[in-house]
Parts: C-alpha cells; structure tokens; sequence
C-alpha cells in the first residue's frame, strides 16, 4: 500500500492471479483424492467381496481339455495291411509352480502320474 491507502495496479493483479492458482491446486488435489478413494474402493470390492470367487474362477482357468482330431483316415499298403493307423494320444503337462518343493514329495507325485497313465517315470519327466 502507498501513503495514502491506494494499491498499485501490478500488486492487485498479482494478488488476483495467486488466488486463481490457489483455487486451482485446490479442485486438482480434491480430484486428484476423489480418484484414489475411488480406486481404493475398487481394489477393496474385489478382494473382500469378490475374491474367492475370483480366485475359483482362476483356479478353475488353469486345467484346459483340448480335444484335437487327427486329420487323415488309415493307411493302407498295396496289400491292403495297415502302414499308418490313427491311435489316441494323451499328454499330460504340469505346472512345475504347482509341485511340491520338497524333492521325495515331488518324485511322489511323478509317480502317481506314472501309476495312473502306465507310463515309467524316467519317461514322463523331462529335465531342463
């Protein structure tokens, strides 16, 4: 303020222009809030009201049944003796993630996969 009580013009304007920013830096911080309540009420929704569904749905998501048909019929020699025949053919994979740490529980279950496919075990497990 000067002597008599008046402002200058530059220093209103620079009081207006701070109160402008101000208000700005006020709505961005309430949005920017706004935003991560709503996120956070996201996040909280699915891992208490929907988690054990969810985690059904991804546990049941991790078998998979692939059918696939051979496409050719049987062949046969001039003879009429089968050269090639089609046979069915099962895989099974495991998720090495989903295996017991511990090795003797882990040979365990190699070989209850052997019992119950009648394949041997060196057969069944492939070493990386």
């Amino acid at each position: 303020m000067s002597r008599i009580g008046w402002e200058r013009v530059e220093d209103i304007e620079t009081q207006e222009e701070d109160t402008g920013i101000r208000g700005r830096l006020l709505l961005l911080r309430g949005a920017i809030i706004v935003v991560l309540l709503l996120l956070l009420t996201r996040v909280y929704w699915l891992q208490q009201t929907r988690g054990q569904e969810l985690q059904t749905l991804a546990e049941e998501n991790q078998l998979a049944r692939i059918l696939i048909d051979s496409p050719r019929g049987v062949i046969f020699d001039r003879n009429g003796l089968p050269l090639a025949v089609n046979e069915p053919s099962l895989n099974v994979t495991i998720t090495p993630a989903f295996l017991p740490d511990d090795p003797a529980e882990r040979q365990a279950v190699f070989e209850r996969i052997s019992i119950l496919t009648g394949v041997p075990v060196t057969n069944t497990v492939q070493q990386q």
